[in-house]
């Protein structure tokens, strides 16, 4: 009966996801340099097919379910002893390397979190939140120059993979977020804006969304400090 009504209740927020669908991007304009191009896509709160995620077995599926909303951030050393089984028993599925990269990240184990940052990139090249991760990574590290080559030098969705026409939000607001993180380290404020603007009408609560609210638009004190700090002695 549990089970049951678990169904029950997934399939009640798959239909709400659904009638919340936005469709976005119709007749803008891709903010990559170079000819101007109309570019449509769809952006989604419901799930995105993977061939790999859709054979594990539902037990697996609803695992995963709950390790990614309650115990991959609150409870990540747990997370590991779950997703590193997972991962010898079905190494094809690409989501249980990202959520093992941020377990590791939570944990502060920024060895191991880059060894399957490399891991995850190595086996799954074209995988968006692994490119979206490793380029989060870079411009930590300091190493922004590295970010055009991560994404083949195209700076919107369409042109990076042609052929989808659907996105998950998620997706979006991450490679947003990287997009206006990066231009903003190049000192293009207005392209940085374009981006950061396309994520407050997606979802200004969303943690990436206010992270790039404060990376471009910080408080006059924490302007004030920022150039305190860089101030030549």
């Amino acid at each position: 009966m549990a089970r049951d009504e678990k169904r029950r209740q997934k399939k009640l927020a798959k239909k709400a996801a659904q009638r919340r669908t936005k469709l976005v991007g119709r007749r803008h304009k891709p903010i990559a340099r170079g000819p101007t191009l109309i570019t449509s896509y769809e952006i989604s709160e419901e799930y995105m097919p993977d061939l790999a995620y859709e054979r594990l077995p539902e037990q697996i599926k609803d695992q995963l379910e709950t390790l990614s909303h309650e115990r991959l951030l609150q409870k990540p050393k747990e997370a590991l002893g779950v997703l590193k089984p997972l991962i010898e028993q079905y190494p094809d599925v690409r989501q249980l390397y990202n959520y093992l990269h941020i377990a590791y990240q939570k944990l502060g184990d920024q060895t191991n979190a880059q060894r399957v940052l490399q891991e995850t990139l190595e086996r799954f090249p074209d995988y968006l939140f692994g490119r979206i991760a490793y380029a989060t990574d870079c411009l930590q590290r300091g190493e922004a120059e590295k970010v055009p080559e991560i994404f083949e030098g195209k700076y919107e969705l369409k042109l990076l993979y042609p052929e989808r026409k659907r996105f998950h939000i998620s997706e979006v607001l991450g490679f947003y977020s990287v997009m206006a993180w990066y231009f903003h380290t190049q000192g293009e404020p207005s392209r940085a804006a374009t981006y950061y603007e396309l994520m407050r009408q997606l979802d200004p609560e969303h943690r990436n969304t206010r992270f790039i609210k404060r990376l471009l638009y910080p408080s006059w004190l924490n302007a004030l400090l920022r150039r305190l700090l860089t101030r030549e002695p």
